[in-house]
């Protein structure tokens, strides 16, 4: 994985569908983590030798990248399966309440974390719920 990887083929690329996104990140993640791990071995070895340790200011953004990116995605991905679940629930055993409760619940989240401009009208004016798919992040 390099830094170009990343932005060439990662989660970031402009045009890339949400759930593909998100599908990217995981793989994206595991190679970080793995780039990381190698990162703090280095750095350990150097400072153990009295070496000057090497700076990777970009490991460090894309670390910081990658965690904005897990929050919006966990966040996406809940609110897809959970509007998804609603479509299983026979018409006589629908509770408007609680599924305002669940969507509220998921703009709250959206909206208390400074880091994340994910923003999503899930609620129509009557309670109905109009549409989740046109989250943007």
């Amino acid at each position: 994985m390099t830094i170009d990887n990343i932005f060439q083929n990662g989660p970031m690329v402009p045009g890339v569908p949400p759930q593909e996104a998100s599908d990217r990140l995981i793989i994206f993640q595991s190679h970080f983590d793995t780039l990381y791990r190698k990162y703090e071995t280095y750095t350990g070895g150097e400072r153990l030798f009295g070496l000057p340790v090497t700076e990777y200011p970009e490991l460090l953004q894309i670390m910081k990248e990658l965690k904005l990116l897990k929050k919006l995605y966990e966040l996406y991905n809940g609110v897809i399966d959970t509007v998804h679940g609603y479509y299983d629930i026979p018409w006589q055993d629908v509770n408007i309440e609680r599924i305002n409760l669940e969507l509220q619940d998921f703009q709250n989240r959206s909206d208390s974390d400074g880091n994340c401009n994910f923003k999503c009208d899930c609620l129509h004016s009557s309670g109905l719920v109009v549409s989740v798919l046109d989250c943007q992040p």
